[in-house]
């Protein structure tokens, strides 16, 4: 059965032409990536205005390890990013999710430790790669970020404003997609590494081996661990929050957080399952 994002008509076409470009980029099955992620939902609340995510209100969506296919021989590509409700959980205006971390995060001087991984990917060029922006697909995809170490006592981070989302994910290193991406290695390079890119081989290569998303960092924040992470939609804010995944780099990486079993309450259940694995 094929898959419809929520998204205009213009942008619709836009994969379309996006599916076809890239026909070649496939793997035999999802790859379930290596390193340390999000095991708890503690607490979500779904805000007031999701947009076209109405349907969007998984939370378990956000655990584990992102998804590296998109459905059937489709890999996860800066140009083609996870959007299904299994893959992605949607906060709306006003709303949070809050997420414990499988291991503790250590702050890291001159690094950031934390990345954060969404529903978030480029207008592929005529050539294959990126334009001049590069153009995002979602431009207001925000949020505030607060972080603790024992889920009781918060840092905001960025002085309480919004942090912009608009570093897409990418699972493979190569063209023919097989070599992985390293969801552990952060994605320093920002908006300025993938302009102009050429091709869609010359995109990948500035990943430079990274699987690339929003990578926060925790250095400032006085704690001297990080094991709980909180993101907020301002009830003002002009879009909502779409989220896949929280990674903690390879080298920030500490001890496994305590386990305190199921204990999160979101709105109206009780829950802490993992995310559904994307059957092939």
């Amino acid at each position: 059965m094929s898959r419809v994002r929520p998204a205009s008509r213009v942008a619709a076409a836009a994969l379309v032409a996006l599916a076809a470009a890239n026909r070649s980029v496939v793997a035999a099955a999802p790859i379930v990536p290596a390193g340390t992620f999000a095991d708890q939902v503690v607490s979500y609340d779904p805000g007031a205005n999701r947009f076209q995510f109405n349907l969007y209100t998984n939370p378990g969506a956000a655990l584990g390890a992102p998804q590296t296919s998109t459905g059937g021989a489709f890999v996860v590509t800066p140009f083609n990013n996870p959007f299904s409700r299994n893959d992605v959980v949607s906060v709306g205006l006003g709303g949070q999710i809050t997420l414990r971390l499988a291991r503790f995060a250590h702050p890291i001087s001159g690094a950031p430790e934390i990345g954060v991984f969404t529903f978030q990917q480029f207008l592929q060029s005529t050539t294959g790669g990126t334009d001049t922006g590069p153009t995002l697909f979602y431009p207001s995809m925000r949020a505030k970020i607060d972080v603790s170490q024992d889920g009781g006592a918060w840092v905001a981070l960025h002085d309480g404003n919004v942090t912009s989302f608009d570093i897409p994910a990418n699972a493979y290193r190569d063209p023919a997609a097989t070599l992985l991406s390293d969801y552990g290695l952060p994605f320093t390079g920002g908006l300025d590494a993938l302009r102009n890119r050429a091709s869609f081989a010359d995109t990948l290569w500035a990943y430079q081996g990274s699987a690339g998303g929003t990578w926060i960092d925790i250095s400032d924040t006085g704690l001297p661990e990080v094991a709980f992470v909180r993101f907020s939609v301002p009830p003002t804010d002009a879009f909502s929050f779409q989220l896949e995944s929280v990674s903690v780099s390879t080298a920030a990486a500490g001890a496994p957080t305590p386990e305190p079993g199921c204990t999160g309450l979101i709105l109206f259940a009780w829950i802490c399952p993992r995310r559904p694995r994307r059957a092939v």
